[in-house]
């Protein structure tokens, strides 16, 4: 029996008061019943009301330890999921088991990854309290990562690439302090959330969004960048203010999907990532979006390094300026003094605009 089934059935206030009314009421009916001439009798009477008392109490502590036994081991089995619990695993735990899943407490986890490359150098910290993915891009460099040798070995990635929760990641936001960095560039309060899985896709329950949501609500002081390739779920969530919700558009035959879900989100900031840009992207509504992200791709486990073409990336970002809608150029396009903008006008350290008063040599003078 479940816990809920055995605490409806035995837990309820003062239930050893209960019994002995019970059995009172009882013995006094019975009292009245036989009108009995000899105290022996009186006293097989009470004995049999006692018996069944005691037969009663017995069975409320056996319940009582039932239900101990049952909470313990449900403790010890959340507590060894808190790490990585398997979309598998959470569907086989009950109510009050994900319930005690979805709340670590607070002595529980680590803090943000920093990053030390420029693969997402628009976000210097990584969050994954979800990982794993059900999408089959061939160029998920994610993927590579979780199911490398290196990482198998250290285990970081138990479930591999399944969909997994990763509870005592919730904890991160509030364990990790804002660099003072992060005054003059902004990209050092940018965090980018399930970096290593898709959080909004289909397969993905709801409470585990809620919980990352509600975490991303709790820590006001960073920005929370989320990118997926099922938009549509956004329209049902209550969105912070500090959560940057993108979309990958690396294909034309994305992008209506996109301006669609889009239309329907008022709150957070709104952005495209356009990496790796496959092909030629014409947005027909651009003013749906706060920024755009443009890149190409490194080579991976199932594809070479790409590089778009110049022009693809030129017509790109016209139409962005013709709306008014700022431009990041990944490093990854291999395109010197790239245009690095946030959205709003968010302060960033980017390449220089200039060349260095060195290479003035005429300074002021006019060469006849």
């Amino acid at each position: 029996m479940s816990i809920p089934d055995l605490a409806k059935l035995y837990n309820y206030p003062d239930r050893v008061n209960v019994v002995d009314d019970d059995i009172k009421k009882s013995m006094w009916a019975d009292l009245r019943a036989a009108r009995p001439s000899r105290l022996s009798t009186v006293q097989d009477i009470a004995n049999k009301h006692e018996q069944e008392q005691a037969r009663r109490l017995a069975e409320i502590r056996e319940a009582e330890a039932a239900i101990q036994r049952q909470k313990e081991e449900a403790f010890l089995r959340v507590a060894r999921l808190r790490k990585n619990c398997s979309l598998d695993e959470w569907k086989g735990l009950n109510k009050s088991e994900r319930e005690m899943l979805l709340f670590p407490s607070s002595g529980e986890g680590g803090t943000f990854n920093q990053q030390k490359g420029d693969s997402i150098e628009w976000a210097q910290w990584s969050w994954n309290p979800v990982t794993g993915c059900k999408h089959d891009c061939p160029y998920c460099y994610a993927r590579d990562i979780a199911l490398s040798e290196r990482m198998q070995q250290a285990g970081l990635y138990p479930n591999g690439w399944e969909p997994t929760f990763r509870s005592e990641a919730l904890n991160a936001p509030r364990k990790t302090r804002v660099p003072k960095e992060a005054e003059t560039d902004t990209r050092f309060k940018n965090v980018f959330t399930c970096s290593m899985a898709d959080l909004f896709g289909r397969w993905v329950p709801a409470e585990w969004i809620e919980a990352v949501m509600l975490a991303v609500k709790g820590s006001p002081q960073w920005n929370f960048l989320f990118l997926t390739k099922f938009p549509q779920r956004f329209a049902d969530l209550d969105i912070p203010d500090n959560a940057w919700l993108g979309t990958t558009v690396d294909l034309q035959a994305r992008v209506a999907n996109a301006e669609k879900a889009f239309a329907k989100v008022t709150s957070g900031v709104r952005w495209l990532s356009v990496e790796p840009m496959i092909e030629p992207i014409r947005l027909e509504r651009p003013e749906l979006f706060n920024w755009v992200v443009i890149g190409g791709a490194s080579a991976g486990k199932q594809t070479p390094e790409w590089r778009p073409p110049y022009r693809w990336i030129e017509s790109l970002v016209r139409q962005c300026d013709d709306a008014g809608v700022p431009v990041y150029m990944k490093s990854n396009l291999g395109i010197a003094n790239r245009v690095l903008q946030l959205p709003f006008a968010a302060p960033i350290k980017g390449d220089p605009q200039q060349a260095p008063s060195a290479f003035h040599y005429l300074g002021n003078r006019q060469e006849n």
